[in-house]
């Protein structure tokens, strides 16, 4: 059985992104083997393969699997070192990482962003330790194999990606054909992260705020992060700053889709935010909620637009005359349970680190953010450019989003 890629899915073919596990206690390394092996059987798309032919990019699941599973001691490499595409290259789509210490380690689910997206790879990386977990209980899982090809976000999609989002699909597609080479690690220069983990308290404090302002959790953060920005450009008065924001469809139409039919079914939302140097988290995350609001319900409709079509040329232009710091790109996982796990292992961190790929697309000198909430505890990856931000810039910026979500004023 196969497939082709569409047109959206081509455009991530060589990008591969990873949910990162910490945790603390002891692992039984040959019980997380075979957990991927049935998680394997549980979702065939784990062990496809893509095959380039004359007619397109050829998605198939062959009979037979080794699932790719690594294991590291953590005096040889941090996580982040062996999940980079440049220095340990994945055989295929998906691959199981471990990075082990005497009482504590990592343990990382990487894949292919063509065909697996966030919501997919949280779900299956909650099944991977659920099997796990049962393993190490003595319980043999039986899975039940899923569909063995997913569907193409494009069946999904219709009256939702309207026609600009479909000519930056294909330009992006054009441009990552012409300087794309997959037998190539990337050599350009890592972008600078930034992790920053909130405590209980001031994640559930963000939540009341959003409440009480009648916004959203995700709007209160971009504006943080948006402000802290706006405060490093030298302009006193008013400026116009962009976020652009992947928004995911899945519970948003009827019937849902669920988490692992599919991938990529989402769009790029951009808000154009007016603001002062001082200005304010409650207005700024009601201009970001609004402008989410009027986009979602306009394209769940399929009205005509109200607004002027997305201009994307911001976020791929290599070069921009604008400030760096007045054009961000924020993502927003969501939130996700604790993960069971045995007694003798707690996981007590989970971070999506999307800053692995091979030969990005289009680089881009602006900041990009990816926020999730694991177990009730938010966690913001920030990457910084390293050519237009410095670590001390970076550390900077980062000091002023968390105090502006940590002060807990609400007006």
């Amino acid at each position: 059985m196969f497939r082709y890629l569409d047109h959206v899915e081509r455009q991530w073919r060589h990008r591969y992104f990873a949910f990162s596990a910490e945790y603390v206690g002891l692992i039984d390394k040959e019980k997380l083997r075979r957990s991927f092996e049935y998680l394997c059987i549980q979702y065939p798309m784990l062990t496809a393969e893509l095959e380039q032919d004359n007619i397109g990019i050829r998605l198939s699941v062959p009979p037979e699997f080794d699932a790719e599973f690594l294991s590291f001691s953590e005096r040889q490499f941090d996580i982040a070192a062996v999940l980079r595409y440049q220095q340990f290259r994945p055989r295929g789509l998906s691959r199981l990482l471990l990075v082990e210490g005497p009482e504590s380690g990592h343990v990382a689910l990487q894949v292919n962003h063509a065909v697996f997206d966030g919501a997919a790879t949280s779900t299956m990386f909650r099944d991977l330790w659920q099997i796990y977990t049962d393993l190490v209980g003595g319980v043999l899982p039986t899975p039940t194999p899923r569909t063995i090809l997913t569907h193409p976000p494009s069946m999904f999609m219709k009256g939702i990606w309207k026609e600009t989002d479909e000519e930056v699909a294909q330009t992006i597609l054009l441009r990552s054909e012409v300087h794309d080479d997959p037998d190539t690690g990337y050599t350009g220069q890592l972008p600078i992260q930034r992790i920053s983990r909130l405590n209980r308290r001031d994640t559930a404090d963000i939540s009341i705020q959003a409440r009480t302002l009648q916004t959203s959790v995700h709007a209160i953060v971009a504006g943080a992060i948006v402000i802290a920005l706006r405060r490093r450009v030298p302009i006193t008065d008013s400026v116009t700053m962009t976020c652009y924001t992947q928004i995911d469809i899945r519970d948003k139409v009827r019937p849902k889709i669920g988490s692992t039919d599919t991938a990529l079914v989402s769009f790029m939302h951009r808000s154009e935010i007016d603001a002062a140097h001082d200005a304010e988290l409650p207005a700024v995350a009601r201009m970001i909620k609004r402008q989410v609001d009027i986009d979602v319900a306009d394209r769940l409709a399929s009205r005509r637009r109200r607004q002027a079509e997305i201009d994307y040329q911001l976020l791929t232009e290599t070069r921009t005359i604008r400030p760096v710091e007045q054009i961000v790109r924020i993502g927003n996982a969501g939130k996700i349970p604790a993960f069971p796990t045995p007694n003798a292992l707690r996981v007590i961190d989970l971070v999506l680190r999307s800053e692995v790929s091979v030969n990005p697309d289009l680089p881009s000198p602006h900041p990009d953010f990816t926020v999730s909430t694991y177990d009730g505890q938010m966690s913001i990856n920030a990457r910084f450019p390293s050519e237009n931000f410095d670590n001390d810039d970076a550390a900077a910026i980062e000091a002023d989003y968390l105090n502006l979500l940590s002060a807990r004023v609400i007006r």
